[in-house]
């Protein structure tokens, strides 16, 4: 017995264009983004030397002047 083969109708070419249009639009938009991303290595050993050893922030000898609230004034 002898079976025709089936034939693809346009709607499944279409659909199929799309999918490889919206395909090759994402590995662009990944691949420039990857370009520019910190790898993971040096994310974790930057964090690790600034916890470690301090940030680039304020040093210990820096203090931070708190001054009295209005609240801690009207209570007295």
């Amino acid at each position: 017995m002898m079976t025709t083969p089936v034939m693809a109708s346009p709607i499944d070419d279409r659909d199929q264009f799309y999918d490889d249009i919206y395909e090759a639009y994402y590995n662009a938009i990944r691949e420039n983004r990857m370009k520019d991303k910190t790898l993971p290595e040096d994310a974790i050993n930057k964090a690790l030397m600034e916890f470690n050893y301090g940030s680039n922030g304020a040093t210990q000898s820096e203090e931070l002047l708190q001054l009295p609230s209005d609240e801690d004034q009207q209570g007295s």
